[in-house]
């Protein structure tokens, strides 16, 4: 009978310590307080952890499930290398790769964390985090790999890592308020539905939504400086409409490579180069709205779009690079009537294309230009006069233009996006931005007197008008 007692109560005793253990540690013995701790599941700590007991816990801990760290202090380590090699690790930071692999479901982080380091809670079982509002940096790769669903990254982390959810594929929503998103942050998070953005963002880094194939939107606003290469290659993007980004500066290598679900591309006025590959393979788009001030189109940036139909070339473009817009087997109609010289061109530009099936709008007086140029003497050229571009659909009652000597008058009930203005060959001759519902354009400094208006308003509505300066 007594040694059946016995064995109920160590029964009871390890039955206790496999569902949970709460304990008091100082820095660097957290062992001695733990024990063998190979059936711990759940672990509530308080007291001052340093890097050391963190090695403890990855590689003695091992069936831990839940963590409690709420009750602790983290302070600096200072001693023998540890599982990472450092022989260092500051106070008020979860330490490089601290939980990197376990098995945990559940953490309490400690309110006073400055930082989570690198790799510390990568590949972990974690589906939610709380992260403290003290924390002011997130190590790069700091959840990579991890079970994690939904995060919120809180406005106090100033410094947020490189790849910090990488390959996080159970990833759904992700929060945000930061204005510079660096590279790699969410690649491979192909469950990615949204991204909630507290502040308006500024960068956009390298490969950042690589592969989140199931983020179909994302706002893109006037504060947007560069977006880095790949930054949403093989995304799911639906619109790309780039267009209030007028500050934007840099558009990386293939950024929008491969969308398979984009079907519309706007792109922002300011934009002076179109990358290397930023469209190819974007097989499902049907529009590309190029700004008025690209001058170059970089090797196989559009190639591969094969539903565009329609593209229209800007008078500022002087250069197509190779392959640039091959396969683009939908195509029908390029209109390059505001061309003033014949863009140069690199190998192959329509490789795949049926190129004499294809009708090239080019101005009267620049037909021959074309007809005797390599490439494009291919197309069924057809010549037109920038008379004929005008094409209105905004209502005459809405818009009206008159000259004042040398000032040209535009009112407008709706507010006026931009106004471009061309002689009667389609030669442009500025191009203003007044968002505002009249504008005033002087042109003594040209000698013609016959112009074409063509009045862009803010609701995307289009006008032309034809007027005589006296």
């Amino acid at each position: 009978m007594k040694q059946t007692i016995i064995t109920i109560v160590f029964v009871a005793l390890f039955s206790l310590r496999a569902l949970g253990l709460d304990v008091a540690a100082s820095a660097g013995r957290l062992h001695e307080a733990v024990g063998d701790g190979t059936d711990v599941k759940t672990l509530t700590i308080k007291g001052t952890l340093d890097a050391s007991d963190f090695d403890y816990i990855r590689t003695d801990l091992e069936n831990l499930t839940v963590l409690d760290l709420s009750g602790v202090s983290i302070v600096a380590y200072q001693g023998p290398p540890l599982a990472t090699g450092r022989k260092f690790s500051p106070a008020d930071e979860l330490p490089e790769f601290a939980l990197f692999g376990m098995n945990l479901t559940s953490i309490a982080l400690p309110e006073g964390l400055r930082k989570l380091g690198a790799g510390s809670l990568a590949a972990t079982s974690l589906a939610t985090v709380q992260i403290p509002l003290t924390v002011v940096s997130v190590g790069d790769f700091a959840f990579e790999g991890s079970k994690i669903e939904r995060i919120t990254v809180p406005p106090s982390v100033a410094d947020l890592g490189r790849g910090a959810f990488k390959d996080c594929t159970g990833l759904t929503l992700a929060s945000l308020s930061q204005q510079e998103l660096p590279s790699d942050l969410f690649r491979g998070c192909i469950n990615l539905t949204g991204v909630s953005l507290g502040v308006p963002v500024a960068v956009i880094g390298d490969n950042a939504f690589t592969w989140c194939r199931s983020l179909s939107s994302f706002g893109f606003d006037e504060n947007l400086r560069s977006i880095g290469r790949g930054a949403f290659a093989g995304s799911g993007l639906k619109e790309l409409d780039l267009s209030l980004a007028e500050s934007i500066a840099v558009i990386g290598e293939s950024a929008f490579e491969r969308c398979g679900s984009l079907v519309s591309v706007r792109l922002p006025e300011t934009l002076a180069d179109i990358p290397q590959s930023m469209l190819l393979g974007c097989q499902a788009l049907e529009s590309i709205e190029v700004g008025d001030q690209v001058t170059s189109i970089g090797n196989y940036a559009m190639a591969s779009s094969g539903s565009v139909n329609r593209l229209t070339l800007p008078s500022s473009l002087i250069y197509i690079g190779d392959d640039a817009m091959g396969k683009m087997n939908s195509l029908v109609e390029i209109d390059a009537s505001t061309l003033t010289m014949v863009p140069s061109l690199g190998n192959t530009v329509w490789s795949g294309v049926s190129v004499p099936s294809v009708r090239l709008k080019v101005n009267n007086d620049m037909t021959d230009m074309f007809k005797e140029a390599d490439q494009w003497r291919e197309f069924d050229i057809v010549g037109v006069s920038g008379i004929d571009q005008v094409n209105p659909d905004v209502a005459a009652s809405e818009v009206s233009a008159r000259f004042s000597g040398y000032d040209l008058l535009i009112k407008s009930t709706v507010e006026i996006d931009n106004v471009c203005l061309y002689d009667s060959s389609g030669r442009r001759y500025v191009m203003v931005s007044p968002a505002a519902n009249d504008v005033v354009i002087d042109t003594s400094d040209w000698l013609c007197s016959l112009y074409i208006v063509k009045i862009t308003l803010a609701d995307g509505s289009i006008t032309g008008l034809k007027l005589a300066r006296r």
